[in-house]
């Protein structure tokens, strides 16, 4: 009689994601940090109306951003996967821009402010998150706080050496 082959715990073997799946799996992270940090419920993104955004010259002074990591996904040639940790001083603003690919992005702190090309305006807090697909023209980003800083990683999968950001 045969014994079944049993693996052991603690037995490794290469993971095989899928570019959707890879998207997923690090949106999962975030939101797991979010919860293991303690956050507490997440506020519903909401549509804005009126004055949005609140446009004011030299806002885009002071804007940090930061390459966390960068690697060549090597199960989809061709492609890197950039996290990059932006930072928004109280009232910031970027224009219209766009991304190399496609990007999905996490609010660590604060409130962000955001337009892509034919959805609403919508205010993101913190443990909260958005995608913009490839391709999307992303009217504005803000931080539309007098007072507090607002801080996001930005997940960005896109071909090799592409420059993440192009302003219009």
């Amino acid at each position: 009689m045969k014994r079944p082959v049993v693996k052991q715990a603690n037995e490794s073997r290469p993971l095989d994601f899928r570019p959707t799946m890879l998207l997923a799996l690090l949106a999962s992270a975030a939101v797991a940090a979010a919860v293991l940090s303690g956050s507490s419920g997440l506020p519903v993104p909401r549509a804005l109306s009126g004055n949005e955004p609140m446009q004011m010259a030299g806002r885009s002074a002071g804007i940090k951003s930061t390459i966390a990591s960068q690697e060549k996904l090597a199960h989809v040639a061709g492609k890197t996967v950039t996290v990059e940790v932006v930072e928004f001083p109280p009232l910031a603003f970027a224009p219209e821009h766009h991304h190399a690919g496609s990007v999905t992005v996490y609010v660590l702190s604060g409130i962000v402010r955001s337009q892509i090309a034919g959805q609403p305006a919508m205010d993101f807090h913190a443990g909260q998150s958005f995608f913009e697909p490839a391709g999307a023209v992303h009217l504005f980003a803000e931080n539309p706080s007098a007072t507090e800083p607002a801080k996001f990683m930005a997940i960005h999968i896109a071909d090799d050496g592409a420059q993440l950001t192009t302003y219009h």
